[in-house]
């Protein structure tokens, strides 16, 4: 299993964004959630200075984006709304993992993010990863994960800090028993 968890955690990137872990409370000389989500995910994959912590290897493209004309017919989004012009998208693609070196050809999930840039200066975003599911439900638990596996080396004492999380997280432990694209 131990093998498997550098993978599942490297495609899980999109999550760590600033509207989805919010603000903390408590004494301002804590480390901020994300700060805290940062600092986890390089307890797993190490520091790489000048990369993203989580998928930081990946490609950008630009370019435009023209919803079909039945778009506003299954949804209110704003990107899918008719309009006269296409609207500007920034799209990135990513390999999964913590390691800027992951090879291409790697058996792992991918991410994608697309950001539409809309006329009104509002910016929509898609976040989206190959597999169907997350290990945990919220910010703070995903941290706790982390920290989890950081601590549960191949010499870790047993039961493993990943192992103990895994029992009391069961839709966890069944995230990281389940086969990835």
């Amino acid at each position: 299993m131990w093998r498997l968890v550098p993978a599942i955690v490297g495609f899980i990137v999109a999550l760590i964004t600033p509207f989805s872990v919010g603000a903390q409370e408590g004494p301002t000389n804590q480390p901020s959630l994300a700060e805290q989500l940062v600092n986890a995910l390089n307890g797993v994959f190490g520091v790489h200075p000048g990369m993203r912590a989580n998928h930081p290897k990946g490609v950008v493209l630009e370019g435009t984006f023209t919803p079909s004309a039945s778009a506003a017919s299954v949804s209110k989004a704003a990107h899918l709304q008719k309009r006269k012009t296409p609207v500007p998208v920034t799209v990135r693609f990513s390999a999964g993992s913590g390691q800027p070196s992951v090879p291409d050809t790697s058996q792992m999930p991918r991410g994608m993010a697309v950001k539409f840039s809309l006329p009104d200066g509002s910016k929509t975003d898609l976040v989206l990863l190959s597999f169907n599911g997350f290990p945990v439900a919220t910010a703070e638990e995903f941290r706790d994960f982390l920290l989890a596996v950081g601590a549960s080396g191949p010499d870790a004492p047993k039961p493993s800090a990943i192992e103990t999380f895994l029992e009391t997280h069961p839709a966890a432990k069944n995230f990281v028993a389940s086969p990835k694209p």
